[in-house]
């Protein structure tokens, strides 16, 4: 396998580049993606596990727009 693609630096992989500024944030007129997925197909139990995968998808997407430090 090569991995001549990757950056030599691991610490580099998950800095965003120079064209981060090109991306256009998402519409706030879509659903979260959760919901755009469809019905889940998790059986419904005890545990709210669908409003923990929002809750984490929330945080990291806050994560990755800067909004949490």
């Amino acid at each position: 396998m090569t991995t001549e693609y990757l950056p030599s630096d691991r610490d580099s992989f998950f800095r965003a580049g120079p064209d981060i500024d090109a991306l256009e944030p998402p519409s706030l007129d879509v659903p979260p993606a959760l919901q755009r997925l469809g019905a889940a197909p998790f059986p419904k139990g005890k545990f709210p596990f669908l409003g923990f995968l929002a809750t984490v998808y929330e945080h990291v997407a806050a994560h990755a727009q800067g909004r949490v430090k």
